[in-house]
């Protein structure tokens, strides 16, 4: 195998070094090969920091701003077709390489590469049409892998769930026992698998698993880690196997991980300024009600996040609204005009953190300055990160503030600009360059490993792997 691709969702750069007992392979790759920090999309979300690394080019070109697109008033999910850009295996097809893809997200449908391809995020299920190509490998997939799924969820109140740890290693395993399986009986010249697992762990309990943090010395954070070790041992043995079969191998993260501080509520906020318009609901309504009796913490933990957060009419524009969140939580805000606009940024920006008295905005960045190409008019128009991205931007309207922090004892992370970059292989010098990379910089440096031409145009750049200046 020429090169293959190991794509690791939310591993952080400090991740290897703390577990580098449980992760001996990888640490010994990071140090015999190139590394260096990962800058993810702005917002660092799955669906355009995946896309985005596929495709070398911005969100603003290829046109994935989320899982969803508001379509004749409602959300539809999105699907490899949206995307409006050439992506990875197109170029190889091209090259005449043959491919391997296995749970990258937005491959559904499965793309028809000369090889195989198992479709990722956002594909109904393993019985769907498109889940592989060429078509009859789902049966023969299912035969030797029966617990394959394609995906696993969690819920925040999942964090105190014993079994959630063990949910998440079983679908691990499956995975990787797919991926054996596919190695061992279809050969390629690049294998392109993605794993998702960590991205869920530190979601639930990422405050356990990172030692700067005071929890991480707390009996759960001890139980959580025996829990999940054998799960990192299993993404360390994975990662020497590609490394042992292929003769270039990259070691990616979409994103890395960090301590979640709070939500910002950004509806409810618009709507207390007059800016959006908040539509009659009886949900809401009810919602507010038992939050007043029971606690908003205590709440969230009770009940199904469904019955309390779905389908929020504010995430729609009202006639007579001027403002209005983004349905997936950070993407931004849009403005009916550039007055609109103008006041959100302003009282944003006058916004103070109560903990400290700074500023609680520490970017508030235009879509012109994020993206550029045919597609920006799909994206916000205020990008925001909030405390240094501690506080997560929602759309959701669950009770009356639109500030709340997490108590102090939640153990959750989310989404980080800081992931990971690991090249390794023949020609490639050890290094550990302190610059960060951009996301858009895989396509270009793949093709240029395989020795292809790298088109003209990409917004990615190859990256200087083998020590060019």
């Amino acid at each position: 195998m020429k090169l293959a691709v190991l794509g690791l969702d939310g591993l952080f750069p400090e991740c290897i070094d703390a577990f580098a007992d449980a992760l001996p392979a990888l640490a010994r790759i990071r140090r015999e090969g190139f590394a260096a920090p990962l800058r993810s999309t702005m917002p660092p979300y799955t669906p355009q920091a995946w896309t985005t690394m596929v495709t070398g080019v911005n969100p603003g070109r290829h046109g994935i701003a989320g899982f969803t697109r508001r379509t004749g008033g409602r959300e539809e999910l999105l699907d490899r077709t949206c995307i409006r850009a050439r992506q990875l295996w197109d170029y190889l097809a091209a090259g005449e390489v043959s491919t391997g893809l296995l749970n990258v997200p937005l491959s559904y449908p499965a793309p028809q590469v000369p090889g195989f391809a198992i479709a990722g995020m956002l594909c109904p299920s393993p019985a769907a049409p498109g889940f592989a190509w060429p078509p009859p490998l789902a049966a023969e997939l299912l035969d030797r892998v029966p617990d394959y799924a394609i995906d696993i969820a969690v819920k925040k109140k999942d964090f105190h769930d014993p079994r959630a740890a063990a949910r998440l290693c079983a679908v691990l395993r499956a995975r990787i026992r797919a991926a054996r399986f596919l190695l061992e009986t279809r050969p390629v010249d690049v294998f392109f698998c993605v794993l998702v697992a960590l991205d869920r762990a530190f979601h639930l309990w990422f405050r356990y698993l990172d030692p700067r943090d005071p929890l991480s010395a707390t009996g759960a954070a001890a139980e959580i880690r025996r829990a999940l070790l054998p799960a990192f041992g299993e993404i360390d043995a994975f990662a020497a196997e590609l490394a042992g079969r292929a003769e270039h191998l990259l070691v990616v993260s979409d994103h890395g991980f960090r301590r979640e501080e709070g939500k910002f509520y950004a509806n409810r906020f618009l709507a207390d300024h007059g800016l959006a318009v908040l539509r009659p609901s009886l949900r809401r309504t009810l919602s507010d009600v038992a939050i007043r009796l029971l606690g908003r913490d205590r709440l969230r933990r009770l009940l199904p996040k469904a019955l309390i957060e779905r389908e929020i009419e504010a995430a729609a524009p009202a006639p007579n609204g001027r403002a209005f969140a983004a349905p997936l939580a950070a993407q931004g805000i849009f403005a009916a005009d550039e007055d609109a606009r103008a006041e959100v940024v302003r009282l944003l920006r006058d916004l103070r953190d109560p903990r400290s008295g700074a500023p609680l905005a520490t970017a508030l960045l235009a879509r012109e300055e994020l993206y550029a190409g045919p597609e920006c008019a799909r994206f916000p128009h205020v990008v925001i990160e909030l405390a240094g991205g501690g506080i997560e931007v929602s759309p959701h309207l669950l009770g009356r503030e639109c500030l709340h922090f997490a108590p102090e004892d939640w153990p959750g992370g989310h989404h980080d600009r800081r992931g990971v970059w690991i090249a390794r292989g023949p020609g490639i010098a050890p290094r550990d360059a302190h610059e960060p990379l951009g996301i858009e910089d895989v396509l270009p440096t793949a093709l240029a490993l395989l020795g292809l031409p790298v088109p003209e145009g990409l917004d990615g750049r190859p990256a200087p792997v083998r020590g060019e200046a």
